[in-house]
């Protein structure tokens, strides 16, 4: 026999408590970062990183922050990566992009990995790069030279890919082949250790 739509006067078990607030992960820009939920409605989105040139280094692979704070929007977003694009025609450079290493010392382990089209041609090309950088806190240094596993078909052997130091950074660097407009693409990881 259903039991639905009988009164239950012998009480039942006590709801759970539903949490008021969520504390998020510090972040070096922020100095209060929480999660309120709205109605208990807290809204849960894979997200970019809060800022596209800072980049936690944060072991655990995961950040979390309130978008903005003290709202009930929680962004979760994946640290120690990062993803970029950039297009170049012709034979020049591009910079996918420049990581600043910050103000403490120590090493860099990158992996990239990297896919480029031509559309003209067509004509693709991917590139995975093992590279260290060793930073003073001012100064970067490309240590010994990077490993580079490339698969060019024949319009892109002119291009290439690698990383490079400049300053206190390290720039993801893309090269054109004469004549064709290439669209490239990196994914980048990384650890980092310090003193």
């Amino acid at each position: 026999m259903s039991q639905a739509g009988m009164n239950n006067a012998s009480g039942g078990p006590s709801p759970p408590d539903v949490p008021t607030s969520f504390d998020t992960d510090d972040y070096p820009e922020f100095t209060t970062l929480t999660a309120i939920p709205a109605l208990n409605i807290l809204n849960v989105n894979g997200t970019e990183r809060p800022d596209p040139l800072v980049i936690p280094d944060k072991d655990e692979g995961i950040q979390t922050w309130a978008n903005p704070d003290l709202s009930n929007n929680l962004g979760i977003y994946l640290t120690n990566r990062r993803v970029d694009a950039a297009s170049i025609t012709g034979a020049g450079t591009v910079d996918l992009f420049t990581q600043d290493l910050g103000g403490d010392p120590g090493v860099y382990n990158f992996q990239l990995y990297v896919a480029a089209f031509n559309a003209s041609t067509p004509s693709g090309a991917a590139y995975t790069i093992f590279g260290s950088v060793r930073t003073t806190g001012a100064a970067a240094t490309v240590i010994v030279t990077q490993d580079i596993i490339s698969d060019e078909e024949p319009a892109l052997l002119g291009a290439d890919f690698q990383i490079v130091a400049s300053g206190n950074n390290l720039i993801a660097r893309a090269t054109g082949v004469a004549g064709l407009t290439i669209n490239f693409k990196v994914l980048a990881q990384y650890v980092f250790v310090g003193a």
